[in-house]
């Protein structure tokens, strides 16, 4: 493998640079995502990233040079240049600021194979080559770009590595996709049973609750005033606590899972990115696996999540467990939904860097439920979490074995015979 190679650079190769619109768009409140550097994440377009909405008009105008389509890799040229995001889907979408389009015309690469010609190593030596050292930012040209060089293996073999590579990367993200689903499938229980209570509404209505179990329906009270009859009003401080075992990284193993506030996503409870110890020397919090995450500063980002491993955290990260086990599925649910967010941003402290207090967490009202129906919500939305858990452990397995691959098959060193 490797013989019948070619060394081209982008443009010989018959790809194509798309610039884009050096504005932008006044936001809409529906419309046509904007996709900016943000939504890159993973390789891949991310549109459930919150990317700014623009109107049709706008729409038009910022895709009056390209409109993107399915194979296209964009490429970032400014704050992290050289990061690339694979256009997966056929959606519209307009390209947002410091970004460009990268597409094969198919004569010399197969247009599935570009993307991963954009993340190997031979990418990120000629980015470095081509980089422009800047005061604020580094950047790259487009007039550079199109001169990239590489070794370019047969259209047959473009094939086989993109079908090897692509494989794997589609089940991780079918993966997080899951992991979405089961997150939103938990919060719509929460709010059915603890914020609309639902199953009581059915019950003073006298029609059986929607999609719950007899046994289940039977915890329920059939009476509702502002709460449920022998509900209570209490305070969230009353069902979880925190934990705060500081550790010194410097005395613990250098490949202790380390998590940082920066390795936490917006508005997902799967923590699927950590690092290690190695890489840091104050005192951090040690956790465990299971133990909730809650992103303290600046905590309208919404990084709230379960540890899927042991190991040691950012003192911004306030690990929180329930005071009784039956708790945790009620805590997850509640720590990360949107109003306890609001909430916490509002009595944060601080200007530049606002952090909400833990006692100001634990002031927060909740209805109380008796345990019997906490047990049951939690027996129900653990093995949410469980596969959730699952499913990051098998992406970042899967994931080694690509990253593993990539450079071996890029290099003309792995077999692709089949």
């Amino acid at each position: 493998m490797g013989s019948e190679w070619k060394t081209l650079s982008l443009q010989e190769a018959g790809v194509e640079l798309f610039d884009c619109i050096h504005k932008t768009p006044p936001e809409a409140e529906t419309g046509y995502p904007y996709i900016a550097i943000p939504q890159m994440k993973n390789g891949r377009i991310d549109f459930s990233a919150n990317p700014r909405q623009i109107t049709q008009e706008h729409f038009v105008e910022w895709t009056e040079k390209v409109h993107p389509q399915h194979f296209d890799v964009v490429l970032s040229r400014r704050c992290n240049p050289g990061v690339t995001a694979w256009v997966s889907t056929n959606n519209k979408f307009a390209l947002g600021q410091n970004l460009v389009i990268l597409r094969a015309d198919g004569t010399h690469i197969f247009p599935p194979f570009l993307r991963w010609l954009t993340q190997g190593p031979n990418w990120w030596g000629q980015v470095s080559k081509y980089l422009n050292v800047g005061a604020v930012f580094n950047s790259l040209r487009c007039a550079d770009i199109p001169n990239f060089e590489f070794r370019i293996p047969p259209i047959q073999d473009q094939k086989r590595i993109a079908n090897i590579l692509g494989t794997l990367d589609d089940k991780i993200d079918l993966n997080r996709r899951m992991n979405r689903t089961l997150e939103a499938m938990a919060r719509a229980l929460f709010k059915s049973w603890f914020v609309d209570f639902d199953p009581v509404r059915a019950k003073q209505r006298g029609k059986a609750p929607v999609g719950v179990d007899a046994g289940t329906a039977a915890l329920f009270p059939e009476r509702l005033g502002d709460i449920p009859e022998g509900w209570e009003i209490g305070k969230l401080g009353d069902v979880m606590k925190k934990i705060s075992d500081g550790v010194d990284p410097t005395t613990l193993p250098p490949d202790t899972p380390y998590i940082g506030l920066g390795d936490m996503p917006e508005a997902s409870i799967a923590l699927d990115a950590w690092g290690a110890s190695a890489e840091v020397t104050s005192r951090k919090y040690h956790f465990k696996k299971g133990q909730i995450l809650f992103g303290r500063l600046r905590p309208y980002f919404r990084k709230v999540g379960i540890a899927p491993i042991d190991g040691i955290s950012s003192t911004d990260i306030q690990i929180v467990t329930p005071k009784n086990a039956h708790w945790h599925g009620y805590l997850v649910c509640q720590l990360s939904d949107q109003i306890f967010i609001d909430y916490c941003t509002n009595v944060s402290g601080g200007t530049r860097m606002p952090r909400v207090k833990w006692g100001d967490m634990t002031k927060y009202s909740i209805t109380v439920a008796p345990a019997e129906i906490v047990e049951a919500f939690g027996r129900v939305v653990q093995p949410m979490f469980d596969r959730i858990v699952a499913n990051i452990h098998e992406s970042r397995t899967l994931g080694e074995v690509r990253d593993v691959l990539l450079p071996e098959l890029l290099g003309g060193r792995g077999r692709i015979d089949s």
